[in-house]
């Protein structure tokens, strides 16, 4: 027998954390912070799915990364990280790199 259980994360997304992100002086990008949607911490592999849509676009897995515990990952490796666990309180980091900003400077 198995189980299954989706969380909807509605209104995460932390005020005033949406800003633009920089290297070197050039827009390579965006980032946000979000809130956990449930009643208690959880392991980050206990996310077996992560999607971003902008303005009705979804955002490819391989321009996004997922900051928590002062750590980086890639969206496809959250599947993997037993150890680590997002605390209730904690809002984690959601970073964008345009690949079209990085080709092309800074709009």
């Amino acid at each position: 027998m198995g189980f299954s259980m989706r969380i909807n994360f509605v209104d995460v997304i932390c005020d005033d954390s949406l800003r633009n992100s920089y290297i070197t002086g050039l827009k390579n990008g965006y980032e946000f912070d979000i809130r956990l949607s449930y009643y208690r911490g959880l392991f980050l592999s206990c996310v077996n799915s992560f999607a971003l849509t902008v303005d009705g676009e979804e955002v490819p897995n391989s321009e996004v990364t997922f900051s928590i515990n002062g750590k980086e990952f890639f969206v496809d490796q959250l599947s993997s990280l037993s150890s680590e666990f997002w605390q209730l309180l904690e809002p984690a980091k959601i970073k964008v790199t345009e690949k079209r900003w990085a080709a092309e400077g800074e709009p």
